[in-house]
């Protein structure tokens, strides 16, 4: 058996996000797990790495794959187009239907992206269960797509870039984990690290 100082050198998991910011929020947030007694022991062999976007993710698992390194991906909505769940002229077609909607609801404005999944969920909902059914069945190839599209839409910000994303962590982050609305985005969070951690 390996002593937990020894345990924690043994990195063979490696979870790969698009951008600095993913970086920032899942390091910060599996630290955060790691600390709560169902968790205790249970994140020792994992590191973090920041892509650059999600255009080198074939790149990166080529070569984890060359060395027998396990590797996951999470990643932002419009990963349905690279990996053929919705093609690129539908979800042109769902961006043009939200914008014209998004004009017109002067008092419910929504943010953008989130504005795009309620429009196809609202005027498509067959389409809408189709790509949430395949999305999900992208978990057993280790790609976690996330259902509401991107980190900020998930953690409520308004701006994209590190700085909004080291804010919430260190300001903003409790009111966050037990703000009520935010549960179903939380339990999705959640949900991916139980599955890449076998919990």
């Amino acid at each position: 058996l390996f002593s937990k100082k020894e345990r924690n050198k043994l990195i063979d998991k490696i979870i790969m996000v698009e951008w600095e910011t993913d970086e920032c929020f899942w390091k910060f947030y599996l630290n955060y797990l790691a600390k709560q007694p169902s968790y205790e022991w249970k994140f020792y062999n994992y590191e973090i790495l920041n892509i650059n976007g999600k255009w080198s993710y074939k790149k990166w698992t080529r070569f984890l794959n060359k060395f027998g390194i396990k590797w996951y991906f999470i990643g932002d909505w419009d990963n349905t187009i690279e990996n053929n769940i919705v093609e690129p002229q539908e979800m042109s077609e769902y961006i043009h239907l939200a914008k014209a909607q998004y004009s017109m609801d002067q008092i419910n404005k929504q943010k953008f992206y989130t504005r795009i999944i309620s429009t196809i969920q609202k005027y498509y909902p067959d389409r809408y269960k189709y790509i949430i059914s395949k999305i999900k069945s992208f978990y057993e190839s280790w790609i976690f797509i996330l259902n509401k599209w991107d980190l900020e839409t998930y953690l409520w910000l308004d701006k994209k870039w590190l700085e909004p994303t080291l804010n919430f962590c260190t300001s903003n982050f409790y009111y966050w984990l037990h703000d009520d609305k935010m549960a179903p985005y939380r339990n999705e969070f959640e949900n991916i690290v139980k599955i890449i951690f076998g919990i």
